[in-house]
């Protein structure tokens, strides 16, 4: 939307709509400049329940600013949450006593700080979405205990560069990991597990997981020995050396992709999904036998790329 700054006539218009009408326009603006809106007396406590229901909690952000270039306005917002610090939002709460629907919320040390104020946000919270750094200054194990004596429940967790082998609680249904190692990937209720190592040097992973895991990615920079859940509907896997997969037959399998440069057919997965409809193969350059994909009756999608050439070759 191309909006350079609020139009008080335009505004004033829409304060005569049904207020859950005015909601609905004001889920379409830009985060960054609801704030403005709140000078418009008759939709300010619609526009401050707007701000405060979807918040990302940080410590460093920029406000974007509308511009006056024709065109321009506030399209250059990428804002999909608003941004917020936690004393602001802290402040927002008591004046309008709103609390989020929606948070996104970062940095262990906010974490520390204000988990009085956090505990409550979180436990009103619909939907949580965590992102968290390691540092050396916050174990790893402080932070999970709180959030386990706190009983929130994550949609999504994000955890980067934690420097020791952590133990992960059940507390998210989607897990991303960067560059963490786990003492166990098997997390009771993780329904999404996202995994990202490329630039550990290990010489063997071993990976094994939860039945309850239906979306599986991985990548990864070193060999691996990887134990399939039955449950999986979607595996993704990318890996510059040989993977080993053990597995049961798959038949809740539906959407596979792979990313191998080293194999040289299919059938060295080991993968037995008899009820597959998309497969993707890329960057597969050592592939050159499909004899084993008339296995799959019920693929609908197939895509190979980057692979040798002389497979095209009759």
């Amino acid at each position: 939307m191309v909006i350079a700054r609020p139009d008080v006539n335009l505004f004033h218009e829409v304060a005569k709509l049904p207020s859950e009408v005015v909601a609905i326009i004001l889920g379409y603006l830009p985060n960054c400049m609801l704030p403005e809106l709140l000078y418009f007396s008759p939709i300010k406590k619609i526009v401050a329940s707007t701000i405060l229901s979807n918040v990302h909690i940080t410590e460093i952000f920029e406000k974007h600013e509308g511009s006056d270039v024709p065109g321009v306005g506030y399209s250059e917002c990428d804002c999909n949450m608003f941004r917020i610090t936690l004393e602001n939002l802290k402040k927002g709460i008591d004046k309008w006593n709103i609390y989020p629907k929606t948070i996104k919320t970062e940095f262990t040390d906010s974490f520390e700080i204000g988990w009085d104020v956090f505990s409550k946000l979180l436990t009103k919270a619909s939907s949580i979405y965590g992102f968290f750094v390691g540092t050396s200054n916050y174990p790893p194990e402080e932070l999970f205990e709180l959030l386990m004596d706190s009983n929130v429940k994550f949609e999504s967790l994000h955890l980067m560069y934690f420097l020791t082998p952590v133990k992960l609680p059940p507390v998210a249904t989607s897990v991303t990991l960067h560059q963490i190692k786990l003492d166990t990937y098997v997390i009771p209720g993780v329904k999404q597990l996202i995994l990202r190592t490329k630039s550990i040097n290990q010489e063997r992973t071993n990976f094994t997981f939860s039945p309850d895991l239906e979306d599986l990615r991985i990548e990864a920079g070193s060999k691996m020995y990887v134990n399939l859940p039955p449950n999986l509907q979607e595996l993704y896997i990318s890996s510059t050396k040989t993977v080993n997969f053990r597995s049961e037959e798959m038949l809740k399998l539906k959407h596979l992709e792979l990313q191998l440069p080293t194999i040289q057919s299919f059938e060295e997965t080991g993968i037995r999904a008899p009820n597959l409809e998309k497969l993707v193969l890329s960057t597969c350059e050592e592939l050159d036998c499909f004899d084993n994909l008339k296995q799959f009756q019920h693929l609908k999608h197939l895509k190979v790329s980057n692979t040798v050439e002389r497979i095209f070759r009759t």
